[in-house]
């Protein structure tokens, strides 16, 4: 609450342009790294699924980010851990899971995970295979950064449990 009600402070420059604006900038600077993430993550998913995901996470069941840039995928698995705040995730977190190791999807343990994928082709076939389908159906939730959408786990209970509206289910 400081910031909302103390003095604000501020960084300016005038730039030795002619007629350039004066460049003024906030401090504390934002932290990029968690507001991208977030930033990211609201305009690919909406906020709905977000605060699903969100509450998947507190249920401490495991999460699985697909997307097409190392740089996507790890900002939105930081930035879910940051949402999580005041909370610590105690579980695994791996924000890069090499597709070499997509096994691990099916350890019984809660994780935050990222996988990286090379063009929408490769997308289906994450989401298609074997290891990912079968995880889904033990507790796993995906949220694919490519299509925007956030597919919930379908073991029993869980949709019934977040309340989620039937069109997300």
């Amino acid at each position: 609450m400081e910031m909302v009600y103390s003095k604000r402070h501020f960084f300016e420059k005038v730039l030795p342009i002619p007629d350039a604006p004066m460049i003024r900038l906030p401090l504390p600077l934002p932290q990029i790294g968690k507001e991208w993430g977030l930033a990211q993550l609201l305009l690919t998913i909406g906020p709905n699924s977000l605060v699903l995901a969100l509450m998947l996470l507190l249920l401490e069941r495991p999460v699985l980010l697909l997307g097409e840039s190392v740089q996507m995928v790890t900002s939105c698995a930081r930035a879910l851990m940051e949402l999580l705040k005041p909370y610590e995730w105690a579980s695994t977190f791996m924000p890069i899971l090499p597709y070499s190791m997509l096994d691990f999807v099916l350890s019984p343990v809660p994780f935050i995970g990222g996988v990286v994928v090379d063009g929408p082709h490769r997308v289906s076939l994450v989401v298609g295979d074997h290891r990912t389908m079968e995880a889904m159906a033990e507790g796993m939730s995906l949220i694919n950064l490519t299509t925007g959408s956030l597919i919930i786990t379908s073991e029993q209970g869980i949709a019934r449990m977040l309340n989620v509206p039937i069109y997300l289910r």
